[in-house]
């Protein structure tokens, strides 16, 4: 289980609190992975899951786009071409749980997956806003 502390913040309110939504989201699918008969309430959150990351990658992504630009920070560019592989990444686990259902190996590496994306992606790019964000702009 991950857990979110100030390592992971932004310094934007907004794409903090998604992510901390997105941390308790990964957290508990861990709890299911054990599981071996998933009863309709888990399977719903799984579905839901799976469409709440999708809509994530459109909706917080185009907002964390949108404040790196408007911040000019460095890594801007790198975490649009992160995002595009990540809604790549998600749409194809979509297609697998539609294919074949909520298989034990399928949700692992879902989880695996998103716990790579929230210990790589937010700690290595999306917290390059950070500093960017208390520097004063100019025009």
């Amino acid at each position: 289980m991950l857990v979110w502390n100030e390592q992971f913040a932004t310094g934007h309110k907004t794409l903090d609190k998604q992510h901390q939504v997105l941390f308790e989201n990964v957290n508990r699918l861990e709890s299911l992975l054990d599981q071996t008969n998933l009863n309709r309430q888990e399977t719903e959150f799984i579905l839901s899951l799976v469409n709440y990351l999708e809509s994530y990658a459109q909706d917080h992504f185009k907002l964390e786009e949108q404040c790196m630009e408007s911040y000019r920070c460095p890594a801007h560019q790198k975490n649009m071409d992160f995002h595009r592989q990540f809604l790549a990444a998600i749409v194809d686990y979509k297609k697998k749980f539609q294919a074949s259902g909520f298989r034990a190996e399928v949700m692992r590496e879902l989880h695996q997956f998103m716990q790579n994306w929230l210990q790589q992606h937010i700690m290595r790019i999306d917290v390059q806003l950070k500093p960017c964000i208390s520097v004063p702009q100019s025009d």
